[in-house]
Parts: C-alpha cells; structure tokens; sequence
C-alpha cells in the first residue's frame, strides 16, 4: 500500500482535489489493501452519519417566530429616525430578548442584563438597519437550534456548540481542535497498526527528525518511554491545517499504540497542561515556545501525566 492513514482519511472526507482523488481512486481498484483501508475508514464514520441523519431536528418554537414577526411590525410602524438613531435602536430590539438552552435542552426566555456592554453605533445608510437587525435575530434562531439538539443528544458539549458557531477560532481554540483531530486519528490505531514495523525504525525516525529540524526549524526529539514499558516504533510526518505535523507512535503488548504529536507554529507562546479523555483514550496536551504538544495513550491519567513529565523534560 502506497498510501498513509492520513492520506486514506483524506479520501474518505473529501479533501483530495479531483486529480489526486481520481489518481487514489485507480490505485484503490488494483490494490486490495489499500481498498480494505478505505472500507475500515468508512465504517468508522458510518455510525456517526448515521447517527445525524436519523436525528430529528427540532422546531422553532412559536414564541420566538412571533417575536420575529412583532420585529417587522415594529420596523414598519414606527417613527422615522436618524441613521445612526435608528441602527442603535434596531439592535438593542433585536438582541433585548434571547433565549438561552440549559443542558437539559429545555428552552427558557431570559432578558439580556443592563449593566452588558452597550452596542457599537451603526453609522451606515438607513437601509442597512433592519437586514442587520434580521441577520442578529437568525444567528439567535440558529444558536438555539444547535444548542436544543445538544440537549436532546446530552452528547454534546457546549464548548463543542461553540466551536460550531464560531468562525474565528481563538488560539486555545484551535489548539483544542488540534488535540481532537489527533485523538480521532489515534482512536483507529490497533496493536497490529505497527505490529509489523521494522526494527530499524528509530533510526529512520531519527534521519526524518533531523530533516526537518534543518529545513524547518522544529524543535524535534524522541522521548523514551521504555519505563512504563512501551517501545518506539515509528514517526510520520503528517499535518494540520498547513502546519507540518510530526507523530511520533510507540507499541505496548496489550495495549493501544501510543502517540506523542509536536506541532510548531502556535500563535501563542504557551498553554497550560489539559488533561481530558476522548474515544476512551487518555490526552494530554500543551504548548510551549509556540509548539504545540500532544500525548495520547490507553493509560490511566495518573500514568499519561508521568510520560508527559518525562516528554516535556527533553524539549
């Protein structure tokens, strides 16, 4: 097989241009493997589609659609105004009543606090008022529509709502997104991922690390974590948004391979160390000196913070 995982997920998402898709698409007919890689790949996603496709999508409720309405009535009737004025008013109308989810997914009316930050005057032409006015009150119907559904699944967290919403991701953000991607592609590794790995890989894995040290500047090394009894078996250069990805994977009879990823070209300098667990799978990660870090083991956490002790000690 002439493919990595990552470029089989790639297929599997729809992320290959059309030349490079019809190329994998040619070799896929003439190679089993790689066509038994793809059909495990899919599978893995089948649930999950699945899963939002039988998901009913819950109704506006009839309190907010009349809310909408009265908005119309009210631009219509009333008074004229300066365009500055009239803006101002149209915002505070429009965002004076919201409504909130709790995580049970019961809908509530709530009244937006006075002491909040006041609104920016809008000092554009009048006609722009109420479209923008329309366009705030349909962000709110949108939020309540991913939040209630949150509820329903009591799956989702608000955090991840609020990636979902947001188009401008902060550092910490995108640094949680990093750590999601790597777990999700970790969470596919088994023992016989890297069962069969030549025993001369460290010493490939050192020519690659040394590489790209030297044309990319990384900070790169390779943390022995022999002491709770795993073996180095490979790096990969992968990566993240166009950011080289380096995957460093240990194996350990019994247990799920274990991955050590470092990322540079995190646009903050540092972040505190996060533990957190995802598809049963222990994740540690931070950032330091503009890298980003990530630890993902079948370990206790206990266990998983000692081996980021002894990572972070070496960089």
């Amino acid at each position: 097989m002439t493919y990595s995982e990552l470029d089989i997920m790639n297929f599997v998402d729809g992320r290959l241009g059309d030349e490079e898709r019809i190329k994998f698409e040619s070799v896929m007919k003439s190679d089993p493997e790689l066509a038994h890689a793809v059909a495990i790949m899919k599978a893995s996603d089948l649930p999950i589609k699945k899963a939002y496709e039988q998901q009913p999508l819950a109704e506006v409720p009839q309190s907010l659609k009349d809310t909408l309405s009265s908005l119309g009535n009210t631009h219509q009737n009333r008074p004229n105004l300066s365009p500055d004025r009239e803006s101002d008013v149209e915002l505070r109308t429009a965002a004076s009543e919201y409504k909130a989810v709790d995580r049970g997914g019961m809908v509530t009316n709530q009244t937006k606090p006075q002491e909040s930050t006041p609104f920016a005057r809008h000092t554009g032409k009048r006609s722009l008022g109420w479209p923008l006015a329309t366009g705030l009150a349909a962000c709110l119907l949108g939020g309540i529509g991913i939040g209630f559904i949150a509820g329903m699944q009591g799956s989702i967290s608000d955090e991840t709502t609020h990636f979902q919403l947001a188009q401008h991701p902060t550092a910490s953000e995108k640094h949680e997104q990093l750590v999601e991607r790597i777990a999700d592609y970790q969470s596919l590794y088994v023992e016989n991922t890297v069962a069969a790995l030549p025993e001369n890989s460290k010493e490939s894995a050192t020519t690659l690390l040394g590489l790209l040290k030297r044309q990319h500047q990384i900070n790169t090394a390779i943390p022995d974590f022999s002491a709770f009894g795993y073996e180095f078996a490979r790096a990969q250069q992968l990566g993240f948004e166009g950011n080289i990805l380096v995957q460093l994977v240990y194996k350990k009879p019994g247990k799920t391979p274990l991955a050590f990823c470092y990322m540079p070209g995190a646009s903050i300098e540092s972040l505190p160390l996060n533990a957190t667990e995802l598809h049963q799978l222990q994740v540690v990660s931070w950032v330091a000196q503009h890298q980003h870090y990530v630890l993902v083991a079948d370990e206790s956490t206990l266990t998983t913070q000692e081996m980021q002790r002894k990572a972070l000690a070496i960089f």
